[in-house]
């Protein structure tokens, strides 16, 4: 564990970013560490899937979000 409070969501993309540096720089030794870190951290949460949202809600929250402009494509012609 930390030795200071890390929300879990920030600790799993800490971990699994310190696993990928270590398959980047094929260090076994690291590779093993970041491997027993990440597998540790995985049995000791419960990850689950998010909650589904009533439709109500999200055409409510989606009201209020600023509307995004198109992505506008520009038709190239071929010559």
């Amino acid at each position: 564990m930390p030795p200071f409070f890390m929300a879990p969501r920030e600790e799993l993309i800490e971990l699994v970013e310190a696993y990928a540096a270590a398959k980047k720089t094929d260090n076994k030794l690291l590779i093993g560490m970041a491997s027993k870190a990440l597998g540790a951290f995985l049995k000791s949460v419960d990850i689950v899937k998010p909650v589904d949202v009533p439709e109500e809600i999200k055409q409510a929250v989606e009201v209020q979000l600023p509307k995004k402009p198109a992505a506008s494509r520009r038709s190239r012609s071929k010559s």
